[in-house]
């Protein structure tokens, strides 16, 4: 995305003017380790009045702000910006059991020994139907919970402490999960 009158703000961020008229913050994103850019252009939804310091200022301060919330995840995530919210974190989890106990009961039918084991689990324990039913089970029973959380993305949960996450209460409702 091209940005107009772009300025430095700190490292690792910059603003500019978006052709529609807004002061965006560009962040910068680049994992050394994998050599992959993710930079990106994100809106500070300021308007631009013609080089405003009022306004100019508004938005730096907005771009460092963004940019150090993104930080902590570079090379530590696939994507950075990536917002990720428990019930698709869930559902991909579900999803994935799914996919690794079908593949599993397929092999088991050709007379062949499964290869996708339990994660963290003992050696030589397998996903398997049992394994499977039990994880969409407890996802379906977690929906309701999920809704009860004060917000639903993840590295905003992550970065809270448990007293601000639960308001100072005890969760609604308990899980025991063993596979």
């Amino acid at each position: 995305m091209k940005l107009l009158h772009t300025e430095e703000v700190a490292t690792g961020g910059g603003i500019g003017v978006h052709a529609n008229g807004y002061l965006y913050a560009r962040i910068y994103a680049y994992d050394p380790a994998t050599k992959k850019d993710s930079t990106q252009s994100k809106s500070t939804k300021i308007k631009y009045e013609g080089g405003r310091a009022s306004n100019k200022n508004k938005a730096r301060i907005k771009a460092t702000d963004m940019a150090r919330e993104i930080a902590p995840h570079i090379g530590k995530t696939a994507n950075p910006f990536k917002r990720y919210f428990v019930k698709n974190i869930a559902k991909e989890w579900t999803d994935l059991v799914c996919e690794l106990a079908d593949e599993n009961e397929a092999l088991k039918i050709k007379g062949k020994r499964p290869k996708h084991e339990v994660y963290g689990g003992k050696p030589g324990r397998y996903w398997a139907v049992n394994r499977k039913e039990t994880v969409q089970r407890n996802n379906r029973y977690l929906k309701e919970f999920w809704k009860t959380l004060p917000t639903q993305d993840i590295k905003k949960l992550l970065t809270s402490n448990s007293t601000v996450l639960m308001n100072g209460q005890r969760p609604k409702i308990g899980v025991r999960l063993r596979l």
